[in-house]
């Protein structure tokens, strides 16, 4: 096992994803193992990788057992109905911002599924992502919160501290009725000052969903964004951007030269040439020695280095110096376009919302329990 998969998870990935006997091979020695998984199609199976099936099933239908097919097309079909129903609730909520002249554009697995994988199941999709431009976000977060949506995973009242817009880059907004999605005025979590998303929106390709059409990123932002997206740690590695990024290299022509200026410009240079590489050593993905070379030697600080280092690594073996200085870096970086005074005076809301406090009046004793807690 490596921090991007499991030995289970890269012999799925192979079965999924190569072609000929390589995968034929690769998907006879998962499905053996995973044998007595196979009942009520692959139920027990981790999520991440159950999410493979249907790649596996479409990449290898005709060349594995009749009773292992069975079992794969269930899973199929089930993730199938499932986008369906996703894509439909996507295509009113897109309607409902256009209607209010908020512009859209959409993320992730939606965008994908259209863009690359052209196949509504061989993707699979938990919920949906929409972005809108940066200066929308408080607007049109707090007109759902007044149609009933609720924020999950952060205090009630971060959605109205306009710092909050700067230290996240999405919500999650979930209603009782509708469902759950993710509405972004950011692209990348690594990247929310002011005019961070200017180029991606600049460099949006439309996107039809149903009746609605809409802008998603291009190809090669694509890239960069599954990339990024999936850097940071789990328990079990998150495997799905690695079959969205070798998806998008072979359905796509690469501009390699914009993702070494795109990842230049918003310093995601280490995280970008990791993937990179990980993506060449285990799949042959055809991305560019030279890319590589030039993102892996872009100059940046140990700082920075020792930040992307530690989103690898579970985040309860930091120490406490090693947590303030994440801190900090993540608070420079969300205020990039302001002066080092002015990130100095954003440094306690940032603690106070990583911290999911309801009020900064609430950070010194929170900050005392801390020490006291930490030295005793």
């Amino acid at each position: 096992m490596n921090r991007f998969a499991t030995d289970s998870q890269l012999l799925l990935l192979r079965a999924a994803l190569l072609t000929g006997p390589p995968a034929i091979d690769a998907a006879n020695a998962w499905l053996d193992a995973h044998r007595e998984l196979a009942h009520y199609a692959f139920q027990d199976l981790d999520s991440g990788s159950r999410r493979m099936l249907p790649l596996l099933y479409q990449n290898v239908k005709n060349d594995i057992p009749a009773a292992m097919r069975s079992e794969l097309k269930a899973v199929h079909r089930h993730f199938w109905i499932q986008n369906q129903q996703l894509f439909r609730k996507l295509e009113a909520m897109l309607a409902s911002l256009q209607a209010a002249e908020v512009p859209t554009l959409v993320l992730k697995g939606a965008a994908l599924s259209v863009l690359h994988y052209r196949n509504m199941a061989a993707r699979p999709m938990s919920d949906f992502d929409i972005l809108i431009p940066e200066e929308h976000g408080p607007t049109v977060v707090r007109k759902f919160i007044g149609e009933g949506w609720s924020p999950d995973w952060v205090p009630k009242t971060a959605p109205y501290i306009p710092y909050f817009y700067r230290y996240r880059h999405a919500l999650n907004l979930v209603h009782a009725q509708r469902g759950t999605f993710d509405l972004h005025w950011h692209v990348m979590f690594h990247a929310t000052h002011k005019g961070a998303d200017e180029q991606f929106w600049a460099g949006s390709v439309a996107l039809t969903v149903k009746s609605i059409i809409t802008r998603s990123l291009n190809p090669s932002d694509q890239l960069l964004h599954s990339c990024i997206h999936g850097y940071e740690f789990n328990d079990l590695p998150s495997i799905r951007w690695i079959a969205d990024a070798l998806t998008i290299i072979r359905t796509s022509q690469i501009d390699w030269e914009r993702i070494v200026r795109v990842a230049t410009d918003l310093r995601l240079t280490v995280p970008c040439a990791e993937q990179f590489e990980f993506l060449n050593s285990a799949f042959d993905a055809g991305v560019p020695e030279s890319c590589i070379s030039r993102l892996a030697q872009y100059p940046v600080s140990n700082r920075e280095r020792g930040y992307f280092r530690r989103m690898t690594a579970d985040p309860f073996l930091r120490s406490w110096r090693e947590t303030l200085e994440d801190v900090w870096e993540a608070t420079s970086r969300a205020n990039r376009d302001r002066s080092f005074f002015h990130r100095l005076l954003c440094l306690p809301r940032h603690l106070q919302l990583q911290q999911e406090l309801g009020s900064l009046g609430k950070l010194v004793p929170h900050a005392f329990v801390f020490l006291r807690r930490r030295f005793g």
